[in-house]
């Protein structure tokens, strides 16, 4: 099995995020140590770098993407023409509600058959339909 990890699992995991008694970081440090324990692959582009380059200063970021490269389960995926246009086309039916970025991981997540995994309700309703989603908890 192969995943394809939004930059918001990271931001739980790395920014310690929590909402009332849900840990969010704790259910992405769980998702990425049965992965790693699995021998499963995590795929990163690098529209997930830009998006955390948002988030984080250089210092930071350099720091965690260190950590990722040398982490075995973790390889690159880089677009091609056909991702740009499909990530085009999935952003026009969805009636630009869903970003470019998001509409990129999507693309991406379909052509190499790996499961999308993200935290944003939006865009789990929407990939639903295109491509298989979930949440990290929902991969025990």
């Amino acid at each position: 099995m192969a995943f394809y990890v939004d930059s918001c699992i990271y931001l739980n995991l790395w920014k310690k995020e929590e909402r009332g008694e849900v840990k969010f970081w704790k259910l992405a440090e769980d998702f990425f140590k049965r992965v790693q324990k699995a021998e499963q692959i995590i795929y990163i582009s690098p529209f997930v770098m830009k998006e955390l380059s948002f988030r984080f200063d250089t210092n930071t970021l350099r720091y965690r993407l260190e950590e990722i490269r040398r982490s075995s389960i973790f390889e690159n995926v880089e677009a091609s023409r056909d991702d740009y246009r499909e990530a085009r086309r999935l952003e026009s039916a969805s009636g630009f509600e869903i970003s470019f970025f998001d509409c990129m991981h999507m693309a991406l997540a379909k052509r190499i058959g790996a499961i999308l995994v993200t935290r944003d309700n939006k865009l789990l309703d929407f990939a639903s339909g295109f491509c298989t989603v979930g949440r990290p908890e929902n991969f025990r």
